[in-house]
């Protein structure tokens, strides 16, 4: 059996090893990739915004912090939520009971290896390689219900590496959430810059959805359905919440006050203490987390399509979709409408197939 195992040391070693080259890197685009590490591992690391314990570092701090961008929902996106708040959440597997297995840690790295290996070139490959790093870059914990969180990817661009955390309840949970993650990871090894966007869920989502159609088919496990219905619930109550946001401008930055409304002052009060550079931490807590899981799940969904269609041309869509020009959300929006992958022409076929097959399984019988 593998110990599967990476440190808090791991990341500190990496980290002194990035301030070091920082001044010794001439070319700007490779300062540029050093500088983003940097921050990521400091905000793991120290669990500050911008600050180091040690005051030595903060001239550097002052350069990288310069460079934040807060994800707000931008005009352009805006429009492509709206469809989600026609559709309604399907009571029955709002929280659904998913069954505890008892598979290993390496049972779930065999199950990630025979999925990639069913979606062939290039993430095959790219699924090997952190497959044979695996002893020093994943490693497997208990699920904290207090954190709601599944997983964690740290992809350090400038040393092409991930550090990949996956939280086990002992559900069918626990695999989706490793290829997800793997998935974050292989995006890094093909573009690194697709990790930056707003689309960065986009492929991880898709990823999912097809493992969940691929684990029901291998195993008749009805709970590979109810899991995928339950995305699908979320994501409809993370669009709600967006566009009710949205409506009561709590986007808007207002002098002395910062917030004006009840909804984000009530998040703001879940942090303690509340100031100037908590209402920026709030904007990306809260609003980026929802929205990129959001954006992820529409475009998802229409990926998803070309995938039942002609899984070899899905495929292609994916590649073309992880490497489209990613150096403005804008741009990239425009890309990847002009790939014929349009927001909402499938996302009431699929809840009403989704639903179908909720109302099947609730009666004992097989889906397919």
């Amino acid at each position: 059996m593998v110990k599967y195992n990476w440190t808090i040391d791991d990341l500190k070693l990496r980290l002194e090893e990035l301030k070091k080259s920082y001044y010794k890197e001439k070319d700007l685009y490779k300062k540029q990739d050093i500088i983003y590490d940097i921050e990521l591992l400091t905000n793991y690391i120290e669990e500050e915004y911008y600050e180091y314990a040690n005051n030595k570092d903060l001239p550097l701090i002052a350069i990288y912090s310069q460079t934040k961008e807060i994800h707000i929902p931008y005009s352009y996106i805006m429009n492509d939520l709206k469809e989600f708040d026609n559709l309604t959440i399907n009571k029955e597997i709002k929280t659904p009971y998913l069954r505890k297995n008892s598979l290993s840690n390496d049972d779930l790295m065999d199950l990630a290896n025979d999925f990639f290996k069913y979606i062939g070139h290039p993430f095959y490959g790219n699924f090997q390689r952190i497959f044979r790093q695996r002893k020093k870059h994943i490693k497997f914990i208990p699920y904290n219900e207090e954190s709601e969180v599944y997983g964690n990817t740290i992809f350090l661009r400038s040393k092409n590496e991930g550090f990949l955390t996956i939280n086990r309840n002992n559900t069918i949970e626990d695999i989706a959430s490793l290829i997800h993650e793997i998935e974050h990871n292989i995006v890094g090894f093909m573009n690194p810059n697709f990790i930056c966007t707003h689309y960065c869920e986009l492929d991880v989502t898709l990823l999912e959805i097809l493992f969940l159609d691929y684990y029901y088919h291998q195993t008749n496990d009805s709970d590979a359905l109810y899991l995928k219905a339950q995305y699908f619930n979320s994501t409809i109550i993370a669009s709600n919440e967006i566009n009710t946001l949205n409506k009561l401008d709590a986007y808007e930055q207002v002098n002395g006050n910062f917030i004006k409304n009840k909804t984000l002052k009530y998040y703001a009060n879940k942090l303690g203490s509340f100031n100037s550079k908590d209402f920026e931490y709030i904007l990306k807590d809260y609003s980026n987390n929802k929205l990129l899981s959001l954006i992820g799940s529409i475009y998802a969904i229409e990926l998803y399509y070309k995938f039942m269609e002609d899984f070899n041309l899905g495929k292609d869509y994916l590649k073309k979709v992880i490497n489209l020009d990613c150096n403005s959300n804008e741009q990239y929006y425009k890309n990847i409408k002009r790939l014929g992958i349009i927001p909402n022409q499938h996302v009431n076929l699929y809840q009403e197939s989704l639903d179908e097959k909720v109302k099947v399984l609730a009666k004992g019988r097989k889906i397919y």
